[in-house]
């Protein structure tokens, strides 16, 4: 032990001696590992958001609806006749069979200091179509999440489930008060780590570990407009909402159109493959470069180091003290960027599998110096001068 001891110092001395070409090849390894975690995490991001989407579209396509213009019904028809319309659609969009989710994270709600909070207002089967699982409840999710009519803002209180961000700040039945002057209180917490991708909205996925899932309140006179932009109807295609269309159109309430995902779904795609196609290459040349400058660096050090090792090798000192004296420099080199990585990324998919190939390169640079040093070569070389 105190051999390995004197020998990890000695390696260290080494190290210090060239200070600046070890911090450079330090920068270079730790710049490569972050790249190609960013990169790889970046691709099971984008790997689960697809997987996300094509597992509730099941083989089918959404198409949401898009306001274009409204017609302003409230000021040429008055309140009456306004309402009356939106109810006669939205009964008539009610006998349609097409499958729909309702899901709206467009209300503006902060909690009592102000900060907004993190809120989506949806349907009871959204929980089965985003796959989103329950930690714990004393409310059924059918009975918490029923279309209500009304306006939410006259409510004083409001069930919802929370992500596993409250759980440390609240139980269940307890209340998270808001500036609106509702109070939500919670009465199911979600699972932790889950994430969500919103089709139309945006191409990454985020975290709902912080969400504050809310039930729809639907008021006429209102937000019916909101309502029917929540809308996310699952078909095969544009024949299936045919009677929505019909819906719409009949009372001729409002200009829109619908957005087709599958279209959406191409552009995503390409911007994923350039993003990967740039942050890869660049990751790969750092990572190469960190190699070459790695093994030339091990076989300087070896030259200079030549008459020191031959000395000690003469006084008692074997292959493996050297071995050891190389390997501590060579694990200071890695050490770093595995502190980086692991403190950016934390413990995911991708930073355990670059720890995988950090340790490939780390134990081909080992085999490289192990075969390099030459104990014959050193001594005879000592002895010739």
């Amino acid at each position: 032990m105190r051999r390995t001891k004197e020998n990890i110092k000695y390696g260290l001395k080494s190290l210090n001696k060239r200070k600046i070409l070890s911090i450079f090849l330090i920068m270079q390894i730790t710049a490569s590992v972050f790249i190609m975690c960013f990169v790889l995490t970046n691709y099971y991001d984008s790997k689960n958001v697809l997987q996300h989407i094509n597992k509730y579209m099941n083989g089918k396509n959404i198409y949401t609806l898009y306001n274009i213009d409204t017609y302003n019904l409230v000021e040429e028809k008055g309140e009456k006749i306004a309402a009356k319309k939106y109810k006669k659609v939205y009964s008539d969009l009610r006998k349609e069979k097409v499958e729909r989710i309702l899901v709206s994270n467009a209300e503006s709600i902060g909690d009592e200091n102000g900060k907004e909070l993190n809120t989506f207002k949806i349907s009871p089967n959204f929980f089965e179509k985003y796959d989103i699982k329950i930690a714990d409840f004393n409310r059924r999710i059918d009975k918490t999440f029923k279309l209500r009519h009304g306006n939410m803002y006259k409510v004083d209180e409001v069930p919802v489930y929370a992500g596993n961000f409250w759980r440390k700040k609240y139980g269940l039945n307890k209340m998270i008060k808001t500036d609106i002057g509702v109070n939500f209180k919670i009465v199911g917490f979600l699972e932790s780590g889950q994430r969500i991708t919103l089709p139309m909205q945006r191409k990454e996925s985020t975290s709902i570990d912080d969400a504050i899932l809310i039930p729809y309140y639907l008021d006429f006179e209102d937000n019916f407009m909101e309502y029917l932009e929540s809308l996310q109807f699952i078909a095969k295609d544009k024949k299936e909402i045919q009677g929505v269309i019909n819906a719409l159109n009949q009372e001729k309430i409002v200009d829109y159109y619908f957005k087709n995902y599958k279209d959406q779904l191409r552009p995503i795609r390409e911007d994923y493959i350039n993003l990967y196609a740039l942050h890869l290459s660049l990751g790969v040349i750092l990572a190469v470069f960190s190699i070459i400058s790695i093994i030339g660096m091990i076989i300087q050090v070896i030259e200079d180091s030549e008459y020191e090792y031959g000395v000690s090798m003469m006084c008692g000192a074997r292959k493996s003290d050297i071995f050891v004296r190389l390997l501590t420099q060579i694990i200071c080199m890695f050490i770093l960027g595995i502190i980086v990585l692991y403190t950016c990324f934390g413990v995911t998919k991708a930073s355990n599998n670059i720890m995988i190939g950090v340790g490939v390169l780390f134990g081909i640079v080992t085999i490289y110096s192990l075969k390099k040093i030459n104990t014959g070569e050193i001594i005879k070389k000592i002895k010739s001068e």
